[in-house]
């Protein structure tokens, strides 16, 4: 993604951001139809991002941090459009906006490792893109936990006019956040045993002690335990749970950001190890 494009879509969601305050705290519907519209721009902007950036290459699937994140903003971009036609969820835009706009500028300065560039099997890719889904919807959790918990805040110390209370439901924050984590889990689940299923022949030593696998495990170990005490304790839901998603987004972060800088990994060495492993044309 150039810089132009980044600097738009940044210009795009802080001026959404802006829309769906004025909305929040005037109740203008005109607000509202403009928070939709640069919304609906932030979409068509990452779409074509996201084309720019696979376009010439052999495959339309991503292969490197780079343009995995274009992805995984493009599916929040079109979270967010359905989200605002929902008025109860509008005030998750306050937060996921601007995580959003944050993404962006992190990742335009990212520079990871570059990916061998090799044609693998088709599950592979499967792998990526279940994991790519799977972590959208729990930086998703995410956005919805930090509106539950500044929800809770300003209901217990009745500040009902804040854009955190407007319309907001505690329950239907809550219902919401389980939904995003046990989809997400899902997918980050199958990502996982797909990955598991290739690895030993993708790679050619040890794999079970790679960082990435290790903290991808940890991800996972949280998340599972999350929603195992969500369904069996209800005293765990609501403020708990908010608190421990965010725990696990924050490591899923480190995931996607920090292993590559701080550790040497083999995850990304696509091109070593290729018996079974590529496709066959």
């Amino acid at each position: 993604m150039s810089i132009l494009q980044s600097s738009l879509l940044v210009i795009v969601y802080f001026l959404g951001l802006l829309a769906f305050i004025h909305y929040l705290r005037t109740l203008s519907h005109q607000a509202l139809m403009s928070g939709r519209v640069l919304l609906a721009l932030g979409v068509i902007g990452q779409v074509m991002a996201l084309l720019g950036v696979l376009g010439g290459k052999e495959t339309l699937f991503p292969t490197n941090p780079q343009e995995s994140y274009v992805f995984t903003t493009t599916i929040l971009a079109a979270a967010s459009f359905l989200l605002s036609w929902r008025k109860s969820s509008i005030s998750i835009l306050l937060i996921l906006l601007p995580l959003m706009a944050g993404l962006i500028v992190v990742f335009h300065n990212y520079n990871p490792p570059q990916v061998n560039d090799v044609t693998l099997h088709p599950w592979i890719w499967i792998h990526i893109i279940l994991m790519l889904v799977g972590e959208a919807l729990f930086l998703l959790s995410a956005a919805v936990s930090v509106v539950y918990l500044l929800a809770e805040m300003r209901i217990r110390n009745k500040r009902l006019n804040s854009p955190f209370t407007r319309f907001v439901s505690l329950n239907v924050l809550d219902r919401l956040l389980g939904e995003t984590l046990l989809v997400g889990f899902v997918l980050l689940s199958a990502g996982m045993l797909l990955g598991i299923f290739f690895a030993s022949s993708l790679w050619t030593s040890s794999w079970l002690l790679d960082p990435k696998f290790l903290v991808c495990l940890l991800t996972w170990v949280i998340f599972a335990v999350l929603l195992v005490r969500r369904w069996r304790e209800a005293g765990f839901r609501g403020r708990r749970s908010a608190w421990a998603a965010c725990v696990g987004v924050l490591v899923l972060i480190f995931l996607v950001l920090g292993v590559e800088t701080f550790f040497k990994t083999q995850h990304l060495n696509f091109g070593n190890s290729p018996q079974g492993i590529e496709s066959t044309p």
